[in-house]
C-alpha cells in the first residue's frame, strides 16, 4: 500500500485512481510495476472507454501503457491479436499503408500492453468536417473493400458505419485513420 501511495503523492493523481491501480499492482508482476511507475509518475492517466486505463510517458510521449480492468481481462489477448494481426496486413498493403495506422502492440502481459499511442488524435467520427479525414475515410473503404483477410473484415465492418467505431482516430499530424483498440 504504501508503493501505491508514493505513486499518488508523486503524480498528484485521484485517490480513487491510486486505489484502482493498488488492486491492479496487488496481482501484478515485479516486471510490469516498475513499468507502471516509469508510466504514471510521468504523465496523466486516461480511462480507455471502461476497458481499463492509459498510462503515458514523458520519455516517449506515442507510447502507451494500457492496464485492463479485472472484468474486461478475457478481451485482452483478442484485441492486441486482432491489432497485431490487422497491422501486418495494412503494412503490407500499398493502399492502406497511406491512409491507415495501426497502433502496434509492443508487448503483452497478463492484463497489461505496451502500445502506440497518438497523443494528437481525435475520435473519427469527430473528425469528418475536415476534408483530408473524409478523404482518408473514402480511401480506406475502398482500399478494404472486397479484401476478404480476416484480419480486416471487421475492422471494415467498423469503418464502414454511418459513424465509425470510437476505437478509429483521426491524426491531423499523420494525416491517417488510426485504429487503436481490437475490440
Amino acid at each position: 500500500m504504501r508503493f501505491c501511495l508514493k505513486i499518488k503523492r508523486n503524480a498528484g493523481i485521484l485517490r480513487s485512481t491510486a486505489l484502482t491501480l493498488c488492486r491492479f499492482m496487488s496481482t501484478a508482476p515485479y516486471r510490469c510495476q516498475a513499468q507502471v511507475v516509469d508510466f504514471i509518475i510521468k504523465k496523466d492517466v486516461y480511462n480507455d472507454m471502461g476497458k481499463g486505463l492509459l498510462f503515458l510517458s514523458e520519455n516517449n510521449p506515442n507510447i502507451a501503457l494500457k492496464r485492463w480492468y479485472q472484468k474486461r481481462i478475457s478481451d485482452l489477448n483478442e484485441s492486441a491479436t486482432i491489432l497485431e494481426d490487422a497491422g501486418r496486413v495494412v503494412r503490407r498493403d500499398p493502399a492502406l499503408k497511406n491512409t491507415l495506422d495501426v497502433a502496434k502492440v509492443y508487448e503483452k502481459g497478463p492484463d497489461w500492453v505496451l502500445r502506440d499511442f497518438y497523443p494528437d488524435s481525435l475520435h473519427l467520427k469527430d473528425a469528418l468536417d475536415n476534408p483530408k479525414a473524409a478523404s482518408a475515410l473514402e480511401r480506406t473503404r475502398n482500399g478494404l473493400a472486397g479484401n476478404q483477410h480476416p484480419a480486416l473484415l471487421d475492422l471494415a465492418k467498423r469503418l464502414n458505419r454511418p459513424k465509425p467505431s470510437a476505437n478509429f482516430h483521426w491524426s491531423p499530424a499523420n494525416e491517417k485513420i488510426i485504429w487503436i483498440d481490437g475490440l
